[in-house]
C-alpha cells in the first residue's frame, strides 16, 4: 500500500469560521483553514526540507485544499518524476474548477500558485514533489481583495462543484496517469457553455479593464449570437430578454452590454477608451455580476442546458420565440 497528500494554498480568500480538518469538496478533497491540520499531516522534515521554510510557514493562518489518500501502487507509478507533475497539473486543474464556483456564489479574486505531492510506500520510499498554476484572477474591478467566505458559501460553491463531471479526465488519469493536455476551447465537440467559461476565466486574468470588458462581449456573443448580422444588438437584445425579469431590467441589461460594446469596439483595435475609470468600473462590475446570474440560472435548469446545445438555427428560432413572446 502507499499513501499520497497532495495540499495548494488558497490566495485572497477567508473564512468566517474554523473548519478544522476540512469540509468535504468531493470525495477525496477538503477545504481547511486549520492550521493545527496542516502540521498533523506536513509537519515532517521531509516534506519542510524539500519545500522550504517560507513555503512551509505561509500555511499559518491560510485557507487551503488538500487530500490524504490510501491506494495500492503495485506498478510504483509514481516512481517516475514526470507522472507526478502530470498528476499535480490534474490536481490543481480540478482546484481550479472549485474556484470558478466560488466565483459563482460572488465576485472575488481568488487564485493559487503551488501545490504539493507527498508519495509515501510501506517500503518508507518517499517522494515529494510540486508544480504550479499559473493564473492570476481579480475581482471585477481588476483588483485584488481579500474575501471573506462563510460556511453557507462554501457550502454553495460545492453543491455548484458537484455539477461538474470528471469522467473524461478521470478515466485517463486511471490508463496512466497522462498528461491532461489544454485544448483549444473551440473545437467543435466543446458546446457554447463550456467555451464561455473558458473565456470567463480569460476575462478574470484581465486586470485592465476595457480589455476585460472585451473579453465580457466575446462570452456574451458566445452565448447569444448565431450569425454576424447586427451582432451588438442582437446579443443586447437576447440577453436582456434571457435574464431581465421585468421590462425596467431589461432595459437596463440592453443598455448595459450596448455600452459594453462602445467599449470593445476602441479596445479591440487598440483605440483609447472614452469612458473614465469610474465608469468602467461599473460597466465590468455590472456585468460580472450579470454573467454569475446567467450561469446560475443555467446550472439549475437542464432545459436551459440543453437549450444552448442546439446548433445555431435550433438555437436561433429559440431566442426568436423568447424575444417575441
Amino acid at each position: 500500500m502507499a499513501e499520497y497528500r497532495f495540499i495548494t494554498k488558497l490566495h485572497n480568500i477567508k473564512l468566517d469560521s474554523k473548519m478544522n480538518k476540512g469540509k468535504k469538496i468531493d470525495d477525496l478533497s477538503r477545504i481547511s483553514n486549520s492550521y493545527e491540520n496542516f502540521l498533523e499531516l506536513f509537519n515532517n522534515v521531509d516534506f519542510k526540507s524539500k519545500i522550504g521554510e517560507l513555503e512551509f510557514n505561509a500555511f499559518q493562518n491560510s485557507t487551503y485544499l488538500y487530500q490524504k489518500v490510501t491506494f495500492e501502487d503495485k506498478e510504483r507509478i509514481f516512481d517516475d518524476e514526470s507522472t507526478r507533475i502530470h498528476f499535480l497539473d490534474y490536481q490543481l486543474s480540478k482546484v481550479q474548477a472549485f474556484l470558478n464556483m466560488l466565483w459563482l456564489v460572488k465576485d472575488n479574486g481568488i487564485t493559487v500558485e503551488n501545490g504539493f505531492l507527498h508519495i509515501k510506500h510501506e517500503d518508507n520510499g518517499n517522494s515529494i514533489s510540486s508544480n504550479g498554476l499559473f493564473v492570476s484572477p481579480s475581482n471585477s474591478l481588476g483588483e485584488k481583495e481579500i474575501v471573506t467566505f462563510t460556511k453557507e458559501e462554501i457550502d454553495l460553491a460545492i453543491k455548484y462543484y458537484k455539477t461538474l463531471d470528471f469522467t473524461e479526465v478521470n478515466e485517463r488519469l486511471n490508463k496512466g496517469i497522462e498528461k491532461l493536455r489544454t485544448e483549444n476551447p473551440l473545437l467543435k465537440k466543446y458546446n457554447r457553455l463550456e467555451r464561455a467559461l473558458y473565456f470567463i476565466q480569460v476575462a478574470r486574468n484581465e486586470s485592465v479593464l476595457p480589455i476585460r470588458i472585451m473579453h465580457y462581449c466575446t462570452i456574451l456573443e458566445t452565448l447569444f449570437s448565431t450569425d454576424n448580422r447586427e451582432i451588438s444588438h442582437q446579443v443586447s437584445e437576447r440577453f436582456a430578454r434571457f435574464l431581465g425579469e421585468n421590462s425596467e431590467e431589461r432595459k437596463g441589461l440592453f443598455k448595459l452590454v450596448k455600452t459594453a460594446y462602445s467599449v470593445r469596439s476602441k479596445a479591440v483595435h487598440g483605440q483609447p477608451v472614452n469612458q473614465d475609470l469610474k465608469t468602467l468600473k461599473n460597466i465590468s462590475m455590472d456585468i460580472d455580476c450579470s454573467l454569475r446570474k446567467f450561469f446560475i440560472k443555467v446550472l439549475n435548469n437542464n432545459d436551459i442546458v440543453e437549450q444552448f446545445e442546439q446548433n445555431n438555427e435550433q438555437l436561433q428560432n429559440y431566442f426568436l420565440d423568447l424575444v417575441m413572446n
